[in-house]
């Protein structure tokens, strides 16, 4: 599920887990030059954002990923949603869905958590199996599809218009 409730779960108090990500985004920016995009999902962005909205919808902090994307030279990302916007990504979800009513919304994501929140803001969930759950483990959350490779999510969809994704790794 979302990653601060299943922390708070564990015992910290909140103050306590403002203190661990604060700790982890200062070794995020220590670490920047560090952090890889996977192999071609720069060039499956490129092809959705022909004709669909993308927005990353994460529980890192937005300037983070903002500058891993301007690092790599992808500038087809509509808004980040990071953490310091909420917590929950399926609010966050909620949010951009309530912006493109019209418009059908995948939320593409790596880990189960991502599904299960994707799911409770009605969208479409796609698991993405190069990531850090993988398929066996993304399958037992029962998203919409699973994708093997970034080529297969864009080609995924492509044709229909999407307004939610979240396909940084770290």
């Amino acid at each position: 599920g979302n990653i601060y409730e299943s922390m708070l779960t564990k015992g910290p108090t909140t103050a306590q887990i403002e203190h661990i990500i604060s700790s982890y985004n200062e070794k995020q920016e220590q670490n920047i030059n560090q952090f890889r995009l996977f192999p071609g999902i720069a060039e499956a962005l490129a092809e959705i954002a022909e004709s669909n909205k993308i927005f990353i919808i994460t529980s890192n902090v937005a300037s983070i990923v903002k500058a891993v994307l301007d690092r790599h030279g992808i500038t087809c990302v509509e808004d980040i949603l990071g953490a310091e916007r909420d917590k929950s990504k399926a609010n966050k979800i909620t949010a951009i869905r309530s912006k493109y009513p019209q418009l059908p919304a995948f939320y593409v994501g790596d880990t189960e958590g991502d599904i299960i929140e994707g799911k409770l803001a009605g969208s479409k969930t796609l698991g993405v199996a190069w990531g850090w759950h993988g398929a066996e483990r993304l399958s037992k959350t029962m998203p919409d599809h699973i994708v093997n490779s970034p080529e297969e999510l864009a080609v995924l969809i492509s044709s229909a218009p999407v307004v939610s994704l979240n396909c940084l790794s770290n």
